[in-house]
C-alpha cells in the first residue's frame, strides 16, 4: 500500500470513528461538554480531548511501525491494558463521587458535612479533557488494528509512519 493510499485511508477511518458512536468517545467527549456549560466551553473540551486522542494514535502508530505491535497486542498485555483503564475509571468515579476529596485507604474519616460549595457543581480542569483523550486513546478496536497493522507498516520511514 502507497503513501498516497494510506493517508487518505487513515483520515476517512479516523472521521468514520469520529461520527460513529462507540463506547468511549461520544459518552465522554458528550460529558465534559455538558459539564462545561457553555458551547464554547463545550468545544473547547471536545477539541482537546480530539487532540490528545490524535496525539496518542500518532505515538502508538510509531510504536506499531518500529515492530511493538506483537508487544501491544499480545492478549496477556492487553488484559493488563483494560486492568490500568478500568482501575483509573474507578478512581476517577471514586473521586468524583467524594467530589473531589481524594479517597484514603486504611483510615476511615467521620461524615463529611455538606457545604454550600457542594450543591453547586464546579468545573473541572481545563487539562482534564487531555489526560482523558491521552488515556481512552490506547484502547484498541477495528479502526486501530487496521491503522496499525496495515496503515502504519505501509510508511516508508518512522519518519512519516
Amino acid at each position: 500500500m502507497s503513501l498516497l493510499l494510506a493517508l487518505p485511508t487513515a483520515f476517512l477511518l479516523g472521521m468514520t470513528h469520529g461520527i460513529t458512536p462507540d463506547e468511549h468517545t461520544w459518552p465522554i467527549t458528550f460529558s465534559y461538554s455538558v459539564g462545561s456549560y457553555s458551547s464554547r466551553g463545550g468545544r473547547q473540551a471536545g477539541f482537546l480531548f480530539s487532540a490528545a486522542f490524535t496525539l496518542q494514535r500518532a505515538i502508538a502508530s510509531e510504536l506499531a511501525f518500529l515492530a511493538l505491535s506483537a508487544f501491544q497486542f499480545s492478549p496477556r498485555w492487553e488484559y493488563i491494558v483494560y486492568l490500568v483503564v478500568g482501575s483509573v475509571m474507578v478512581a476517577s468515579g471514586l473521586y468524583i463521587l467524594r467530589r473531589g476529596k481524594v479517597i484514603h485507604l486504611g483510615h476511615v474519616h467521620g461524615p463529611v458535612p455538606e457545604s454550600e460549595d457542594s450543591k453547586s457543581p464546579r468545573s473541572l480542569p481545563p487539562y482534564m479533557p487531555l489526560v482523558h483523550g491521552f488515556i481512552a486513546g490506547w484502547g484498541v478496536g477495528a479502526f486501530a488494528l487496521i491503522v496499525y497493522t496495515v496503515l502504519a507498516p505501509a510508511m516508508s520511514s518512522a519518519w512519516i509512519g
